[in-house]
């Protein structure tokens, strides 16, 4: 079973031989408490193969892989393009590319689909047009982070803190990337969805404010770019204790004489690192 994630819906392909109907991509909504909304039917002219691997691109389109089998040594790899927006919508299939090779696995970047065919290698398919229209996308901040100082107005977050945002996006094609920007400046971007969003802040002192201009940018395969209104954010200084969350190897555990062995300490937060210091204490036989 394959797994790909898509907003709030989650959506299931099955890797064994499918029916000569085709493959069905199961559309599951709310990760919470699912829900089936529609099945995705992607239609097949042979008996005899597999279906392998989805992936969409945030913009309203996906992509199957399925790998064909003949009754010899032979296979043939088929990339099928579908509408997403509307998994209710049985009619899904834009259009279909073929190629050697059997199906290992499909990723999305930067518009174009990279499929992992095995023995054939690495496909690379620009699999929609090339964006000619001129219409920027859209880009919408959907969370933002928790304010840790409700008795100030405004948004407030402690300083070096790593924080996640979430933006949804659309476009007449597809998003190549979304970037993060604050004070003007592009800390993070990223050219896959769904699109992972999380940047550490830096410490008042080595931004120099404790006032964050936050921004997102999205810019599709034609070029074209929308960025948000800035969101102000403000730093403040992180008073809450940090802990220990994990420690490697675990307590009790014994070493061999002469063994060299490293200790990791996992914390809650970052830390500075010239502050950790190891103390050890000696065993009971070296104590008399």
């Amino acid at each position: 079973m394959r797994l790909c994630l898509s907003l709030l819906v989650i959506m299931l392909t099955f890797p064994v031989p499918c029916t000569a109907e085709g493959m069905t991509i199961h559309v599951l909504e709310r990760p919470d408490a699912p829900a089936l909304v529609g099945d995705i039917n992607i239609s097949n002219t042979a008996s005899d193969f597999a279906g392998d691997s989805v992936a969409v691109n945030g913009s309203g389109f996906g992509v199957a892989s399925r790998t064909l089998f003949d009754t010899g040594t032979n296979s043939e790899s088929r990339l099928t393009v579908f509408n997403s927006r509307d998994p209710a919508d049985n009619e899904n299939e834009v259009t279909e590319y073929r190629f050697d090779g059997e199906t290992r696995d499909i990723a999305i970047a930067a518009g174009e689909a990279f499929v992992a065919t095995g023995s054939e290698g690495l496909q690379i398919v620009r699999f929609l047009g090339i964006d000619t229209q001129g219409t920027a996308p859209t880009v919408l901040a959907t969370t933002l982070p928790e304010d840790v100082d409700d008795a100030v107005a405004g948004l407030q977050v402690f300083q070096g803190q790593t924080l996640t945002f979430d933006v949804a996006t659309d476009d007449d094609i597809q998003v190549r990337s979304v970037d993060v920007i604050i004070n003007g400046n592009t800390l993070l971007s990223t050219v896959a969805y769904p699109w992972d969003l999380t940047v550490t802040l830096p410490t008042i002192a080595d931004l120099g404010t404790d006032l964050l201009d936050v921004q997102f940018r999205a810019t599709d395969t034609g070029g074209n770019s929308t960025t948000t209104d800035p969101v102000q954010i403000q730093m403040v200084a992180d008073v809450t204790p940090f802990e220990i969350v994990g420690i490697t190897p675990d307590d009790g555990d014994s070493l061999l004489p002469g063994a060299v062995r490293s200790i990791t300490v996992a914390f809650s937060k970052s830390v500075e690192s010239d502050t950790c210091l190891l103390y050890t204490s000696p065993s009971p036989r070296d104590r008399g």
